[in-house]
Order: C-alpha cells, then sequence, then structure tokens
C-alpha cells in the first residue's frame, strides 16, 4: 500500500494563506457586522428567489431592496432585483 500524498505549501507561501484564510472567517464570526449584513442579504435573496419564482413580484423586489440594503453590491441581488423589474414591465405590473 502506498502512503497519502499530501499537498505541501511552500513556507514562504505560509503568511499570505493565513491572510487569506483570516479574512474569509472572519466575516463568519459572531460580531462580524459585515458578515451578518452578508448573511442577511443571502437570506432576503432566497426569499426573493421563492417569491419570485412564486409570482410575487412585488414582494420579491421588497426582498431584493432588502439585500441591497444589507449588502449594496451583491451582484446575485442586482441582476435579481433587474430580471423582477423586467418581467413586471413586460407584465404590466406597476
Amino acid at each position: 500500500m502506498r502512503a497519502p500524498i499530501k499537498a505541501v505549501v511552500p513556507p514562504a507561501l505560509l503568511p499570505r494563506v493565513d491572510k487569506v484564510h483570516k479574512k474569509q472567517l472572519s466575516s463568519a464570526l459572531p460580531g462580524n457586522k459585515e458578515g451578518a449584513s452578508r448573511n442577511a442579504a443571502i437570506g432576503e435573496i432566497a426569499d426573493a428567489r421563492r417569491l419570485y419564482a412564486g409570482g410575487e413580484y412585488k414582494a420579491a423586489l421588497g426582498a431584493c431592496d432588502r439585500a441591497l440594503g444589507h449588502d449594496p453590491g451583491n451582484a446575485d441581488a442586482i441582476q435579481l432585483r433587474a430580471n423582477i423589474v423586467q418581467t413586471m414591465g413586460i407584465l404590466g405590473i406597476q
């Protein structure tokens, strides 16, 4: 039997890897407002998708707006909002 192969990170890269992981992990820590805002936005986007799929366009638009309030640069929320607005325009919903 062969021994399992282990990935080796060159020592010069370890400080860089640690910085990247610390930044990613810090957004998930309790008390981190940025991470909490991102998580809230993700929840609102999930609600918006569900509402949009169910034909509840105005409610879906509200959920997208709340998501963008938590995370203004969220690409998923921006794209979903544009899709909802386009659909509402096609259907003549104001």
